[in-house]
């Protein structure tokens, strides 16, 4: 990876601003969270029946202290038109040298109008240019058909099925695993 100082805490990509969360974004993460409860509880196991302000505190204090450790970078999503706080993307799970998962959730009243594709390239194209990571999966349930086709959206490469490895509220679900690979460096 690059020099981490020199990572800017956001981009923006043609209809989005992407950017680093900040302490008082709890209140509308806790609130998109709330409003998307049925969809994102099939296959978040953060999204629990009585998720709250309390959680979205201490899920974003905890991802602030691992983007300082360097172990996650996690930004939410801001759609430009409406100003809207719409969902979150990020890199995290860095559990080998220069690979890391790529993950993204969108608020429900925002679905199916391509922004987690958008800012899935966009993340894509941020950690090429400041993160330097040689390989960022994608990994979803197989019962999550949405955010397979972003996999698929972003051009991302289909490495397998992996069995009852991704964890779900209720259960260990057999998983789709893509990857992205920056292009070679000429």
């Amino acid at each position: 990876m690059t020099n981490l100082s020199d990572t800017p805490p956001q981009f923006e990509t043609k209809r989005l601003l992407i950017r680093s969360l900040l302490a008082e974004d709890n209140i509308l993460v806790c609130a998109a969270v709330q409003a998307s409860k049925p969809e994102l509880s099939r296959f978040m196991p953060w999204c629990h029946p009585t998720y709250g302000l309390k959680d979205a505190t201490t899920w974003i204090t905890q991802a602030r202290a691992k983007w300082q450790l360097k172990e996650h970078f996690t930004f939410v999503i801001i759609e430009k038109l409406s100003g809207q706080l719409i969902g979150s993307v990020g890199l995290n799970t860095i559990a080998k040298k220069d690979t890391a998962n790529l993950g993204y959730w969108i608020h429900s009243e925002y679905c199916n109008r391509g922004f987690a594709t958008e800012s899935a390239l966009g993340l894509f194209s941020y950690s090429e240019r400041y993160l330097r990571f040689k390989r960022l999966e994608i990994v979803m349930s197989t019962r999550n058909m949405a955010s397979r086709q972003v996999a698929i959206n972003v051009k991302a490469q289909f490495e397998g099925t992996t069995s009852h490895s991704y964890v779900s509220t209720d259960e260990n679900q057999d998983a789709f695993v893509y990857a992205l690979y920056p292009e070679p460096a000429n």
